[in-house]
């Protein structure tokens, strides 16, 4: 199960990409709770994170990610994507800690 915070989280950085990429500066959604309308928030954009922490992150995954791919062509010969350095090593630091909770847990 996903928690609420996860899911607000998910939502505020694809709300921020999403004003950023057509250039609004801000957007109202509306809140439900199953069919009951509980408010409307308006999310304004923020150019501070868009520039200095979203950005960057989105160029480099491009750069690094699907560019390659794209010229590779891996997955139009039936091969698996590359993963670069650094997503290998959060996978791994992911697992490990994924790991441990589990033992925790025993």
């Amino acid at each position: 199960m996903v928690s609420t915070t996860a899911v607000t989280v998910c939502k505020f950085i694809f709300d921020q990409y999403f004003l950023n990429l057509i250039n609004l500066n801000k957007n109202k959604i509306k809140v439900v709770n199953d069919t009951i309308d509980l408010f409307i928030e308006e999310i304004y954009r923020d150019t501070e994170l868009w520039r200095n922490e979203m950005l960057p992150k989105l160029t480099q995954f491009y750069t690094e990610c699907i560019a390659p791919e794209i010229v590779r062509n891996n997955i139009g010969n039936g091969f698996k994507c590359i993963d670069p350095i650094y997503i290998r090593e959060a996978i791994r630091i992911y697992e490990d800690k994924k790991c441990k909770k589990n033992k925790m847990q025993l």
